[in-house]
């Protein structure tokens, strides 16, 4: 029984690294949404962005 609950655990691992390897391949960054804006105000918009992103999923 225990090898079987091994075996079932090892298979699902290696089937989501499959999906999560072709899902990422799938779905590669986008263009920068905010490149028509100046250097500097990029740059903040930038930062806002990825600081309020980073906060939410956390």
């Amino acid at each position: 029984m225990r090898r079987i609950r091994i075996l079932i655990t090892a298979a699902t691992v290696i089937a989501l690294l499959f999906v999560a390897g072709g899902t990422a391949g799938a779905n590669p960054p986008g263009p920068d949404p905010y490149a028509f804006l100046p250097e500097p105000l990029h740059m903040w918009v930038v930062n806002l962005v990825t600081f309020l992103v980073q906060n939410h999923l956390s």
